[in-house]
């Protein structure tokens, strides 16, 4: 009397043939009966039954024990393979069993790019999928669904823990692909993020790092090639035409975080549309913004003090952009003068990370090239940063 967990359903006039998987064989039967994926069901005599104690424990063992694990990581992030292989083995398991993992990702190029990797690897809908951000992580504000899996891609390796991490990892196994700097690593669920062993490993951006996890089911060198653009990370070869489809995808998901409209910008022309109102919205940003140039120690910096806090371009990518088109060695994007919380954003060619971390702000976060804080004081902050190049 084979034991094992729903994995599929399809109607028929009979009633509804389910798929049963007991980790090693899959059965078939029909019930008039309704059962959802992942249910615990036992087969006898062609007929199903429900049972009242999970058997996917037992399931879950019988098909790790016979896994063989497939990846192939760069030799630098080597020292992470074990908990890449853990996370492997999970994502292998919810591909034989159908079940839906509950999947949150930065909304920038990178995080969107990793999110739509795991969604074809899995073959998942849009429902498993939502944007969370530092701050969500901060006040614990997350809607949790009842799944087997919590992911967070491209946020989650804070120097300090988060309610919301803890939240998490509370309802179940909770995984964070990330690649931002962190003091130290938080005490919840299971961390990939090469730049906790080192900051220069950040160059590991996160759709990188999720294309090594989901190689042996899905490839897209070319969506790698945008996502590496967007953070501009140096283990990719990318072209400027990457760029710019990574600024017109993080455009698009400002207006509607829609995974579909995702991978049509990235399929299609349609990025070159984006891209022009990315450019529109850089320029409205800087109409009536203070811009002070300043230079020292033959290092050339621009201060940008911004009228208005736009939801998009975020003041990092303003700052990429004017360092792009303009060749400075650093540039410094603050809030305008009224907001409540002031972020100070910074791109430049030094490492920015070693300059930010004695200046006492309460938080800080990025990679040493670019680098954001919080702080109560920017003007102070402006000061000490530059006295630092």
């Amino acid at each position: 009397m084979p034991r094992g967990i729903i994995t599929s359903s399809f109607r028929g006039r009979e009633g509804t043939e389910y798929v049963i998987f007991d980790g090693e064989k899959y059965y078939r039967a029909v019930s008039r009966e309704r059962f959802r994926t992942g249910d615990s069901v036992e087969l006898r005599d062609g007929k199903l039954f429900s049972l009242s104690e999970s058997v996917r424990p037992k399931v879950k063992e019988r098909f790790l024990s016979g896994l063989k694990v497939d990846l192939e990581l760069p030799d630098e992030i080597a020292f992470l393979r074990g908990n890449f292989e853990v996370l492997w083995k999970e994502l292998a398991f919810l591909k034989v069993t159908g079940e839906t993992p509950q999947v949150f990702y930065d909304n920038d190029a990178d995080g969107i790019i990793a999110a739509l990797l795991i969604k074809k690897a899995l073959g998942l809908s849009d429902r498993a999928f939502s944007t969370i951000s530092h701050w969500t992580l901060r006040e614990a504000q997350i809607w949790l669904s009842d799944a087997p899996l919590y992911l967070l891609l491209d946020v989650g390796s804070d120097w300090r823990d988060r309610p919301g991490l803890f939240l998490l990892s509370s309802y179940g196994p909770t995984f964070v692909v990330d690649h931002h700097y962190a003091e130290k690593q938080h005490g919840f669920g299971v961390v990939i993020n090469p730049a906790l062993h080192s900051p220069e490993l950040s160059k590991y951006n996160t759709a990188t790092l999720v294309s090594y996890l989901v190689k042996s089911w899905v490839e897209k060198p070319e969506w790698g090639r945008i996502a590496a653009a967007g953070d501009k990370s140096s283990v990719i070869e990318w072209g400027e035409e990457d760029r710019k489809k990574a600024l017109a995808l993080e455009m698009s998901q400002a207006i509607r975080a829609d995974l579909r409209l995702a991978e049509q910008i990235l399929e299609t022309d349609l990025w070159k549309t984006y891209y022009e109102l990315f450019r529109m919205k850089v320029e409205m940003a800087l109409e009536n913004a203070e811009m002070e140039e300043k230079e020292i120690n033959g290092k050339r910096a621009l201060i940008v003090k911004l009228s208005y806090t736009p939801n998009y371009p975020h003041k990092g990518k303003i700052a990429s952009c004017l360092m792009d088109e303009r060749g400075y060695d650093i540039v410094i994007v603050t809030d305008a003068e009224k907001s409540f919380r002031y972020t100070v954003t910074m791109r430049g060619k030094g490492d920015l990370l070693s300059m930010v971390k004695n200046l006492g702000a309460a938080e800080y976060w990025g990679h040493p090239n670019a680098v954001s804080l919080s702080t109560t004081e920017p003007e102070r902050v402006i000061q000490q940063i530059l006295e630092r190049l």
